[in-house]
């Protein structure tokens, strides 16, 4: 609406008729709509809060971030009953008493069970009868740091798996070295009369020794090199059940009940079998101890065993299908879900640290994405999320148009 327009009609209203004011009214009503149409079409949320700390405005991006369904009936209401997030409301605040500029932040927030990092921008906005409000500007940034972390981690897998080779050289070759040479000592000991057991005993431990260094390397090698995958159609609950054969004696010897639950139709993926079920048997294996040591705190402080479960969810949605892991273990410290996938990092006596890096580098090589939720006390929640397989028809139309493609050149 214009700012001069209230201003023209007063001034006019000795001069006009009941129709001109309808045709007035007529046009501020469809000025008001456009803009509410401009503003809710915005991917950035806009919310204006009052000088008493109330709702005088919100777009649809704003309401969809706050979780509200009715704007009209949210406007008017006190911020804290409908923001609902303590650092919004911190940032509100802020806002009021910086009235001097505008302000800038980057939050990362945990909202209804999903991670979101927002740009924020904060202007204040001087009314009439010398009152303030604030105009809080949201960008979600989330998909663009969910891409650069990806690159990052694919960066760091380079790097590891090239350091990784070489360290694996120049390792190998003296461990092949010294194993060798301890057999052929342990042979010439046998042969002698007077065989020392103190002296084989300890030839056992080095020979042991260098077998599970060994074993270090070819555990990090796997987790750092990337096998040529060959994809295939997959049935994601077939997938599922052939994991859990593999793992039925771990769950069974820990008395750990899995349920599998199927919504809706569940539509086909594309991926290697063999590299999925090595990324879903880790998820499990982690599963599994975390329940354990779940149990082992509750019994230690007489409330007995608790829940032994994990659940598997599938579910199709936005062109992805979601494998969801549920468990109802120990639960993972706020400040270790940074370190996760990083190689190495273990809060687990005799764990590697290797098995969500092998599981991240295999869900990220099926162009997926893997998230991990959970709460001390409550269970951790792995979400993997592939992409659905395209549809034969599309398939058999790519193969005859390259297959043309070819024979024309």
């Amino acid at each position: 609406m214009k700012s001069s327009f209230l201003s023209r009609l007063l001034d006019r209203a000795d001069k006009i008729d009941k129709q001109q004011v309808v045709d007035y009214l007529v046009e501020v009503a469809e000025e008001r709509d456009l803009l509410r149409f401009i503003f809710d079409s915005m991917m950035e949320g806009m919310a204006v809060i009052g000088p008493d700390m109330t709702v005088s405005y919100l777009n649809r991006a704003a309401a969809d971030l706050f979780g509200v369904e009715d704007i009209d009936e949210a406007l008017g209401k006190p911020a804290q009953r409908i923001i609902r997030n303590r650092r919004i409301l911190q940032l509100c605040e802020e806002g009021f008493h910086g009235l001097e500029g505008n302000l800038h932040r980057e939050l990362f927030l945990r909202m209804e069970n999903r991670e979101i990092y927002l740009e924020t921008n904060i202007v204040p906005l001087h009314l009439p009868r010398n009152e303030f409000a604030i105009l809080l500007l949201f960008v979600d940034r989330t998909e663009e740091r969910r891409v650069e972390e990806r690159l990052r981690h694919a960066e760091k897998l380079a790097s590891l798996s090239t350091l990784t080779a070489g360290m694996s050289h120049e390792i190998r070759n003296p461990l092949n070295s010294l194993s060798i040479h301890l057999q052929l000592l342990r042979r010439k000991l046998r042969r002698r009369e007077d065989q020392d057991g103190e002296t084989m005993e300890i030839l056992g431990v080095l020979e042991n020794e260098i077998k599970r260094l060994n074993n270090v390397l070819t555990s990090f090698l796997n987790a750092a090199r990337s096998d040529a995958a060959s994809f295939i159609r997959l049935s994601p609950r077939s997938l599922i059940t052939d994991t859990l054969a593999l793992m039925r004696p771990d769950l069974e010897n820990e008395g750990i009940e899995v349920i599998v639950h199927e919504e809706g139709e569940v539509p086909e993926i594309c991926g290697d079998p063999a590299q999925l079920k090595q990324a879903f048997i880790n998820i499990l294996k982690n599963a599994v101890d975390a329940i354990k040591e779940a149990s082992q705190t509750l019994l230690e402080e007489g409330r007995g065993p608790g829940e032994r479960r994990v659940t598997i969810t599938l579910v199709s949605e936005e062109g992805q299908v979601n494998f969801i892991f549920t468990d109802t273990g120990a639960g993972i410290l706020d400040s270790d879900m940074q370190k996760v996938f990083e190689p190495y990092f273990t809060t687990r006596e005799g764990g590697t640290g290797l098995g969500l890096m092998i599981v991240s580098r295999i869900v990220h090589e099926h162009h997926g994405d893997v998230n991990i939720r959970s709460r001390i006390g409550q269970g951790t929640q792995v979400i993997v999320s592939l992409p659905m397989a395209p549809e034969p028809t599309k398939l058999l139309e790519h193969a005859a148009y390259s297959a043309a493609t070819e024979t024309q050149s």
